[in-house]
């Protein structure tokens, strides 16, 4: 392995560590101590990769929303109907949200902890995602696929809160896959939203992404 490979996949190997500390025991509580503890490095060799908590932190809320915004983009690009988009993106987001649930909690529970100077822009790029989800929203109600009863923006403000504290209460293990739980949560919250008639006579899911 080269010595940059090497590099990141320690980092990367912090940024799982740092997820699952500011997780159990709060951002404010954890500290670089402890993380190298858990890691089993010396404190000055876990600077020598990161600087702060600040720095992790920032790391770990950029990481989840690019890593959303390239999953959504991935699913837009298939081509699909608005209805069919709209439903594997949410499909997609409550995996990737029940994948990484202890993660999820640091991004909705330590937005406050973010430096004022990485704030603004972290909303900023939150904004733009949900900007694109819009645009999905908007095309469906154009096509007649979807029929919601409130303003697009308030369509997609309530989609997003329905699954994303699916980390919350997701219990790992049960009888359902990953993808067959996320299907279930997407319909469920879609059934508000989609048209009758494209309700009756919609396949139940696209192909699932790679």
């Amino acid at each position: 392995m080269k010595v940059q490979q090497k590099v990141e996949a320690r980092r990367r190997e912090i940024y799982a560590a740092a997820a699952e500390l500011f997780s159990t025991q709060g951002y404010r509580a954890a500290s670089m101590r402890e993380l190298a503890a858990a890691l089993g490095l010396s404190k000055a060799t876990l600077y020598h990769y990161v600087q702060s908590k600040e720095e992790l932190l920032t790391l770990l809320y950029t990481e989840v929303i690019a890593e959303n915004t390239a999953i959504m983009q991935a699913v837009i690009d298939l081509g699909l109907s608005a209805a069919e988009t709209l439903r594997e993106v949410l499909v997609q987001r409550v995996i990737y949200t029940t994948t990484h649930q202890r993660l999820l909690r640091v991004f909705y529970e330590e937005e406050l902890e973010l430096p004022p100077a990485v704030s603004s822009p972290m909303r900023q790029e939150r904004g733009h995602y949900e900007q694109i989800l819009l645009g999905v929203v908007q095309r469906g109600l154009v096509e007649g696929a979807l029929a919601s009863p409130v303003s697009a923006q308030m369509t997609v403000n309530i989609l997003l809160g329905a699954v994303n504290w699916t980390y919350r209460w997701y219990k790992p293990g049960g009888p359902l896959s990953p993808r067959q739980f996320a299907e279930g949560v997407a319909g469920t919250v879609l059934g508000g939203v989609l048209s009758p008639h494209w309700a009756s006579g919609a396949p139940s899911h696209p192909d699932p992404l790679p």
